[in-house]
């Protein structure tokens, strides 16, 4: 019994041996190349779908692959469509064969947009969707709605001695002493009167515009902005007048700063 396994085991290689010597045989190397007026044809993959045999082109395009007749070659890249070459008798007699390729497109064929995970039900998504932020005027409460500023807690030296003298009556404040005592104070107060008065400047520019102010006292354009904020400088009275619309006012002094800066 055990013999007669080995007999057939034996035989079943030989079969397979001579098979696979009567296929090597008829192979032989093919040579082509790929052309296209305008793709890459260098890197595209040639694959033999008989034997498996895989190659890829140069950069001339040209390849060349082991093969028998009746064996297709595939022509496979990512900007090509797939192309399947047949070899017969005719096409294996040719000394080099031309493979034309074609540009491919790709086109989705469905595609579904869910943003924020929403189905496209409209009274679904608004049963789905978070509640929104509740706020002090929501529920009845008053609220600051204006921009928030540091709180300057002595307006001046007095109030912070008298301050310093009720100490039995009142809490001691060290961070408004320190603030009052090291300048801060002062320095934010002259830095919040200064960013008011580059507002005014700003918006006396916008509405005088900067082509009369230049033509009516004789400024380039790099020149408007310190001029007007002289003016505001040298005129307490000016800002004030400006934001009541006491135009007349505003524009005699700039005449009047206009003339003093004259030789």
């Amino acid at each position: 019994m055990k013999s007669l396994q080995r007999r057939n085991r034996c035989f079943f290689f030989l079969l397979l041996f001579v098979g696979f010597s009567a296929y090597t045989q008829n192979i032989q190397d093919f040579s082509g190349k790929v052309v296209s007026d305008s793709l890459d044809i260098s890197g595209i993959h040639v694959v033999n779908k008989n034997s498996g045999a895989t190659t890829i082109t140069n950069q001339k395009g040209k390849f060349s692959i082991g093969a028998k007749p009746t064996d297709t070659l595939l022509f496979s890249a990512v900007h090509i469509k797939l192309q399947a070459l047949v070899l017969d008798s005719l096409v294996m007699a040719q000394p080099q064969i031309n493979v034309y390729i074609e540009h491919a497109v790709n086109e989705l064929e469905e595609v579904v947009v869910k943003p924020h995970n929403l189905t496209g039900d409209l009274a679904d998504d608004i049963s789905a969707a978070p509640p929104p932020p509740i706020n002090f005027k929501d529920v009845g409460i008053p609220g600051f709605e204006g921009e928030r500023r540091e709180k300057i807690r002595y307006n001046s030296t007095r109030s912070l001695i008298l301050s310093t003298l009720l100490l039995p009556v009142m809490p001691l404040d060290v961070e408004g002493m320190y603030k009052q005592i090291s300048g801060y104070n002062r320095r934010l107060k002259e830095s919040r009167k200064l960013s008011k008065q580059l507002q005014t400047v700003n918006s006396m520019i916008d509405f005088y515009g900067t082509q009369f102010l230049q033509d009516q006292y004789s400024l380039s354009a790099d020149e408007i902005y310190a001029f007007v904020l002289a003016c505001v400088e040298n005129t307490p009275s000016m800002e004030s007048d400006f934001l009541r619309g006491n135009h007349p006012l505003v524009l005699a002094a700039m005449n009047d700063y206009s003339n003093s800066r004259t030789p």
